[in-house]
Formats: structure tokens, C-alpha cells, sequence
């Protein structure tokens, strides 16, 4: 597929087989919450869904290449920024001023992120590495002066250029440096933020979920530092049948 297009896979053709059901669909696929009465009908399907979601992997030279990057970060906290697609068009992504509106709010949740670990190790960690994966990294790496500011010096910020040396062999492009970018969020052991509005974060989320990772980990809204999905009547059902990730 990607041979047909003008210019090959690059990292906005993050488009999933199956959008829909990552952009609408995610508490009834992780929740268990169907929207109907008429939806119980449908269960089997449900589980059906959560069943490949559960099985699904990157090919093992795209996870050995993550983990080799991943390895470099040490304990970090990922972040997925979806920023707009080069070029215009129509996209969810922000611009460079909602970007520095969001790191705002960005720097409040990974505060949140900083205390629960000050908790869980009984002291204060020396910094928190911050991993901001994204669609555009080239502009990460000339936004980056500003990103520091913003989140602070206690954070330590690190983009797709500060890791890309460490994975062997032919270094990986466009669409296939995305994947790698998105399994470094799967694997992130301290937490993963993204964007409701981004399928590519939701899939992320998803597989975290799958893999039962805490769910106040697994995946934190970037605007509110809440945990998603939300589930009114039961707890995340993905985590119960499947091996964490740490």
C-alpha cells in the first residue's frame, strides 16, 4: 500500500484499519458497557474485538528496535502529541500555539505522574524522563527550547532524535519510525498520556490496557490527567486475562 502513494508511508499516514472503532467505540470495547439494551446481543462480537485487540504485535524487527530505544530512557513516562499534518489539510493535530497552550496542562498531569512515583518509591526520583513521541518530530526538536521551559528542568525531555542511535542497523522512517515510537508508548513503564481525539493514542491506550498495566498508568487524558476510558459500571476488562507489560 504504502508503494502506491506519492511519497510513501511518512508518519501522518497514522490512519488505522479501523478508525471508528478506536475514535468512537472505546469504553464499550474496554468498559464492557454496552450502549443499548439491544447491545447484548452483540457481546460476543465485543469479546470477539477484545480478543484480537488482545493478540495484536508489531512485527519482532520493530519491537527489538523500540526496546533498544526504550532502553536508553531508562523509567519514562510517554506522551503522545498528534500535531497537525504538514502541508494543511484536514486534522485533529494542533498548530504550534495550541501546542504551547497544551503544555500547560501537560506539565500539571505529569506532575500527577511525579507524585503517584515519589509515592510508590517512598522518595523523591531525581527526574522523571519524559518521552514526547509524535507525528512531526522535527518540530519537537525546534520547539524544543520552549518544551523545557514549559515542563521545567525537573523533567527530562527527550524526542525521537535523542534515541534514534541507539536501534541498530537501517534506522527506521516515515510510517515505520512511528511504530516504533508507538510500542516505546506501549512500553513506557511510568505512564502514557495522549489525546482522546487521536486514534493512534487510543490504540496505544488499548494495548496498555490489554497488557494490565495499572489502569491509573495505562493511559491519562493530556488536557485533564484523568484516566480513559472512564468506566461507570465495571473496571477495565481487558486487564484481567493478559500479562503486564513490566
Amino acid at each position: 500500500a504504502c508503494k502506491r502513494l506519492p511519497s510513501g508511508c511518512t508518519r501522518s499516514a497514522q490512519r488505522l484499519p479501523n478508525n471508528y472503532l478506536f475514535e468512537h467505540m472505546l469504553r464499550e470495547l474496554l468498559c464492557g458497557e454496552l450502549p443499548t439494551a439491544d447491545g447484548a446481543g452483540l457481546a460476543p462480537i465485543w469479546e470477539e474485538q477484545r480478543a484480537v485487540l488482545s493478540q495484536f504485535q508489531l512485527s519482532a524487527q520493530l519491537q527489538v528496535a523500540a526496546r533498544a530505544a526504550a532502553a536508553r530512557l531508562g523509567h519514562y513516562v510517554a506522551v503522545h502529541v498528534r500535531l497537525s499534518d504538514a502541508g494543511g489539510g484536514p486534522s485533529k493535530g494542533l498548530n504550534a500555539s495550541g501546542f504551547k497552550a497544551q503544555l500547560q496542562t501537560l506539565s500539571q498531569v505529569l506532575s500527577q505522574l511525579a507524585s503517584h512515583e515519589t509515592q510508590l518509591h517512598g522518595a523523591p526520583l531525581p527526574g522523571l524522563t519524559v518521552y514526547l513521541a509524535t507525528n512531526r518530530p522535527g518540530l519537537l526538536r525546534a520547539w524544543r527550547g520552549g518544551i523545557t521551559e514549559a515542563l521545567g528542568t525537573a523533567l527530562r525531555v527527550r524526542t525521537w532524535y535523542d534515541v534514534v542511535g541507539a536501534i541498530g542497523g537501517r534506522r527506521p522512517r516515515g510510517l515505520r519510525a512511528a511504530l516504533v515510537e508507538h510500542e516505546m508508548c506501549v512500553l513506557a513503564p511510568a505512564g502514557f498520556i495522549g489525546s482522546v481525539t487521536s486514534t493512534w493514542a487510543n490504540l496505544i491506550g488499548s494495548r496498555r490496557h490489554a497488557a494490565g498495566v495499572p489502569a491509573n498508568l495505562a493511559y491519562l487524558d493530556d488536557r485533564f490527567g484523568t484516566r480513559v476510558p472512564r468506566c461507570d459500571t465495571s473496571p477495565i476488562r481487558m486487564k484481567r486475562s493478559f500479562t503486564s507489560l513490566t
